[in-house]
């Protein structure tokens, strides 16, 4: 099995890197294409002069390069390009999210570490978004560093719970909160059931999570906020010793009223996933079995809800919802999810193998 996921992991990086390639020798051009569209009359000194400095990210959906003045070292934007409609539309609704984010005065102390827009437009059949550069080193960069990684998270937990305390209300569950939390990401996992006949096969088992994670939450006092929704480490930014988050980007999926655990949760998991170089799924089972994480992060996790108070989510409720939101997240931001039978397969059916026992997730 560890030679498999190794071999899996080996071709999704020649995958990466193929698609790296593509994007050097097809679509490098389109680069200087929009830095020069830029330049006109937004104050920016001569971005069509500009260079690209690092390739973020290139994947099936979007690239993300970062650019700068050729004589500095440093980035001074970074430009995301849609490969795909969904992409488009995904960068989109980061753009609103940001507005509404920069423009909410309770926010003010979070600005510096919001992406700035700097232009946002159209070539050929591309989109494209150029935000400023924030500082910071990826947070990804100091997982193998015991101490370093730990002061992240102190960090990243603080920034983010600053948020949440910002934009929280306390609420009772009904059942339009159950219905968005639960009822839609278990309907959009049951449609992949016409395609893959052992999520079919696991309808049953579905409604009894769908029941067991309703009747736990239903009714209950709980407090609510604008949740980032992908606090993974790698959007996260920081100083290079960890101790202060400098940026936090990607907002396409964050929303309002939802749990701020949820935010703890992905950051914990995530800081796992790279390590491993692993899939959630796998991470969920381990979790569900009560195993993956320590006695320490599980202290972390329940100290970043109670500091909002409030009624609190269970532990397995937390995994349960964390993966139901990160699996509907994905389906509604590219159809590609639902047609990548590996991804459906570690992500989906694996977990759905242990419905068995889904009723008992107190």
């Amino acid at each position: 099995m560890a030679i498999n996921a190794r071999i899996r992991t080996m071709a999704a990086e020649f995958r990466g890197y193929s698609q790296q390639l593509q994007f050097l020798m097809s679509a490098g051009p389109l680069t200087k294409e929009i830095l020069t569209s830029v330049g006109s009359g937004n104050g920016t000194p001569s971005p069509a002069t500009w260079t690209v400095k690092r390739i973020i990210s290139v994947d099936f959906a979007r690239a993300v390069i970062a650019v700068g003045p050729p004589e500095s070292p440093q980035a001074t934007a970074v430009i995301k390009i849609s490969r795909n409609r969904d992409a488009a539309t995904n960068m989109e609704r980061e753009r609103n999210a940001l507005r509404k984010l920069r423009s909410d005065p309770r926010l003010i102390r979070l600005l510096s570490i919001l992406p700035a827009e700097v232009a946002w437009g159209t070539i050929g059949d591309q989109k494209f978004l150029v935000q400023q550069a924030l500082p910071g080193t990826d947070a990804r960069n100091l997982l193998d560093d015991p101490t370093r990684c730990a002061r992240m998270q102190t960090a990243a937990l603080d920034t983010v719970a600053l948020l949440h305390a910002i934009t929280a209300q306390t609420v009772t569950v009904d059942r339009a909160l159950t219905a968005r939390w639960v009822d839609g990401p278990l309907r959009q996992i049951l449609e992949l059931g016409s395609s893959y006949p052992r999520i079919a096969r696991q309808a049953q088992g579905l409604e009894r999570l769908g029941a067991a994670l309703t009747g736990a939450l239903l009714g209950r006092r709980m407090v609510v906020a604008l949740l980032h929704g992908d606090f993974f480490p790698g959007n996260i930014l920081v100083t290079p010793d960890g101790r202060s988050v400098t940026g936090l980007v990607d907002w396409d999926l964050s929303a309002p009223d939802e749990l701020p655990v949820l935010d703890a949760m992905q950051l914990l998991i995530g800081i796992h996933l790279v390590r491993a170089r692993s899939e959630l799924g796998p991470a969920v089972l381990a979790l569900l079995d009560g195993g993956g994480f320590t006695a320490g992060e599980v202290d972390s996790l329940m100290f970043a809800q109670s500091r909002l108070g409030g009624d609190g989510v269970g532990f397995r409720e937390a995994v349960w919802l964390t993966w139901l939101r990160h699996i509907a997240s994905n389906l509604t931001k590219s159809a590609h999810f639902s047609r990548h039978r590996w991804w459906v397969r570690e992500n989906v059916e694996a977990v759905l193998e242990s419905l068995s026992g889904a009723e008992r997730v107190a």
